[in-house]
């Protein structure tokens, strides 16, 4: 027993290493992406009472209803020990999917102990190597999701084994991290009456309730602690539909089992919604229920996958459209149920894992080099904003997200004049949207021409005159106008309201703007005293 427990663990330590040597080699020259910007470039390396306030009272954006406080923490510890190294947080987004890779390669043995340490190790490189986990991995925002994952797995472990102290602490953390872990409790309770069912469903109900009443507790809690935080954000959300779900479950299958070979960042359903890959993750689907029902299984697998079903679906949900969602197709919200589909999906086939081994070991090898092949292929998209955000743009030509993320490559890449062009493109029906209005903006004034700027700038004033993203950037307008008295009042009045504004760091460009207008102004009353 102490020598299988040995080479289990071995097994373990040598996963971690080949995981953190693969992506250590492919996170290199890399640069930041998307929300990489406003999460970590434009945050300020210091480590106060007040920044922690902010953390943990502020929404995890300004426009949308997240709530995900110890994500932004573990990005200020980065951002205090790596500073601006883009590469560097990568490694930490590895680290953290290497323990995970951990727990499903020990959550393998322990309930398929007949797959050997060298099987689960490749299943386990499998799921690292998957072009979702790495795309979690050079997303460094996504850390939230690879933090959610290893704690709600945390709270789990705990959970069945009776610590439950150990259990709430974790649920707390996997919930600040990502809001599919308030369904935690629920699978919980469901699969207590599951396993009390022989007691009847009104005493295995009221027993399950009694025995998770303290993640309940923690639950209700979040959510007030939450309501609080995010009831005040105005934000757009995509409509749902009763096929919201199913598309998006199938989304997530389809995702999961047949991986894109192009780099297709949140899809619209033009794009996933392919036969040459719907087809086949259709049939295998059902070829997996046909297994499901053919074979038989003992208790403890029985129990193991009825656990593994409840995750997939109850834990998908609140990402799933069922209710209205800013993405409801986005590989990061595939990461949240994935491990435990791979678990599922072995257990279902586990007669060809032992009855066929040989062929089980090719089979497995070959679809992780194909996985690792097409992860590589992608990780281009991550040394280049302007080629992420094109790429991202090609798929899908009508996302307002894609369009803003080029567009603003392309200015800061000084290609202003093809920026102007995508925004105009994008708004050319006349439909107001504030962020290119902005862009358009910073564009236009990129160029010297402040009069082309105004415009769209006082549009978006006009509908929100508190904005601070565009009172900056319309100072900015009047200091080249030459409007110094009301370039030096905005710019105060900005200095007052927040200790960072957009991109502008307080300490640094705003004082010297406000410094060069109270200089102009001064010169403008000296000259006019003469």
């Amino acid at each position: 027993m102490g020598s299988l427990k040995k080479q289990q663990w071995s097994g373990a330590l040598l996963l971690f290493f080949a995981i953190m040597a693969l992506y250590v080699f492919g996170v290199q020259n890399t640069v930041f992406i998307y929300d990489d910007y406003e999460q970590i470039e434009t945050e300020k390396a210091e480590f106060s009472s007040y920044k922690l306030k902010q953390i943990f009272t502020k929404p995890h954006f300004s426009n949308v209803c997240y709530y995900r406080p110890i994500c932004r923490l573990a990005l200020l510890f980065e951002k205090l020990a790596f500073g601006d190294k883009a590469w560097s947080y990568r490694i930490v987004n590895a680290t953290v999917l290497s323990f995970i890779s951990i727990a499903l390669y020990l959550f393998l043995l322990k309930f398929l102990p007949s797959l050997g340490c060298g099987m689960a190790f490749c299943l386990g490189l499998c799921f690292a190597l998957h072009p979702i986990s790495a795309q979690m991995v050079y997303i460094i925002t996504c850390q939230e999701v690879l933090l959610f994952a290893f704690f709600a797995i945390l709270h789990s472990y705990f959970y069945f084994n009776g610590k439950k102290l150990a259990s709430v602490i974790f649920l707390y953390l996997a919930m600040l991290c990502r809001e599919n872990a308030a369904a935690l409790p629920l699978i919980i309770l469901i699969f207590d009456v599951y396993m009390n069912r022989k007691l009847g469903l009104k005493v295995a109900f009221k027993n399950g309730l009694l025995k998770t009443r303290y993640l309940w507790l923690v639950l209700f809690l979040y959510l007030i602690q939450r309501f609080m935080i995010v009831s005040l954000v105005d934000e757009e959300m995509e409509s749902s539909s009763l096929a919201g779900p199913v598309m998006a479950y199938l989304f997530m299958l389809q995702s999961c089992l047949f991986p894109s070979f192009s780099f297709i960042y949140e899809p619209g359903l033009e794009s996933w919604f392919t036969f040459e890959r719907t087809l086949p993750t259709v049939i295998v689907t059902v070829i997996a229920l046909f297994c499901f029902l053919k074979n038989k299984y003992d208790d403890k697998l029985k129990n193991s996958m009825m656990f593994l079903l409840l995750w997939i679906f109850i834990v998908y949900l609140p990402t799933a459209n069922l209710f209205s969602q800013q993405t409801s197709y986005a590989n990061r919200h595939c990461m949240a149920v994935m491990p435990e589909l791979i678990a599922l999906l072995v257990i279902v086939f586990s007669k060809l894992f032992t009855d066929y081994k040989k062929l089980a070991v090719i089979m497995v090898i070959v679809i992780t080099s194909v996985f690792g092949f097409i992860s590589y292929k992608h990780k281009v998209y991550f040394k280049n904003e302007l080629l992420f955000a094109t790429q991202w743009l090609r798929h899908t030509p009508y996302s307002k997200h894609a369009q803003r993320l080029a567009s603003m490559a392309l200015i800061r890449e000084g290609h202003f004049d093809r920026a102007i062009a995508l925004i105009k493109e994008s708004i050319k029906d006349g439909e107001y949207n504030e962020t290119m209005y902005n862009n358009l903006g910073i564009a236009y004034q990129c160029k010297g021409q402040y009069d082309k700027a105004e415009p769209y700038l006082n549009s978006i004033l006009a509908r929100k005159p508190l904005n601070k993203d565009v009172l900056f950037n319309c100072a900015i307008n009047d200091f080249y106008m030459k409007r110094y008295r009301v370039a030096f009042m905005r710019f105060v009045y900005i200095s007052s309201l927040s200790s960072k504004v957009g991109n502008i760091k307080v300490d640094e460009n705003l004082c010297n703007f406000i410094n060069a207008a109270w200089q102009n102004i001064s010169l403008q009353m000296t000259f006019s005293s003469f």
